[in-house]
């Protein structure tokens, strides 16, 4: 493993972790500038590597140019990428509504907002926190006291696989009507 991979693969996970933590915060411009540090950090690292090189040389060696006038730290010919901070999406803290209680036996509010609720399995949980609580078929919040059911996108006996990324949580109403389109086809 070259040395610019091996970089790479040490750094990523401390990026990662480090901006996952700021990521509730205001931390935009903050990701930003600390990008443009690690990029000079980087150059001079570089450098030093290739003192008798031109800029030109190394910036062609250890980045690429991609969409969007973007740099990225990848060696040429490798498939690994050093992870921006600016890839992080910045995710709000979201209060817990008024007189919201986990206690109150919404679990469609809590299984949405939390990824769990002790009444329901972690597979709808997981879905409803996935969807933001609403319907597939017809785009409709789901209200405490429906029958939501577990879903194929790509229907079993069309070659679908039981498998996360292809179920859905849907009204029991839309999975008979998804149901019956998927029959027809």
């Amino acid at each position: 493993m070259t040395v610019p991979i091996k970089l790479i693969k040490n750094l990523n996970p401390f990026i990662k972790g480090w901006c996952r933590y700021y990521a509730a915060v205001v931390s935009k411009e903050v990701f930003a500038q600390v990008g443009n540090v690690l990029f000079q950090q980087l150059l001079a690292w570089a450098i030093g590597r290739h003192p008798k090189k031109s800029k030109s040389w190394i910036v062609h060696k250890y980045w690429s140019f991609t969409k969007g006038n973007r740099w990225d730290f990848q060696p040429a010919s490798s498939g690994v990428k050093l992870y921006q901070h600016s890839e992080t999406p910045i995710r709000r803290h979201v209060k817990v509504q008024d007189r919201r209680s986990p206690y109150d036996g919404d679990w469609v509010y809590w299984g949405t907002r939390l990824g769990r609720h002790p009444e329901i399995s972690p597979r709808v949980a997981r879905l409803l926190k996935k969807q933001a609580g609403t319907c597939r078929e017809c785009g409709l919040f789901f209200k405490d006291g429906e029958v939501l059911e577990v879903d194929h996108i790509i229907a079993r006996h069309l070659g679908g696989v039981d498998a996360s990324y292809n179920l859905q949580l849907l009204h029991r109403h839309c999975h008979d009507v998804k149901t019956a389109r998927d029959d027809l086809s």
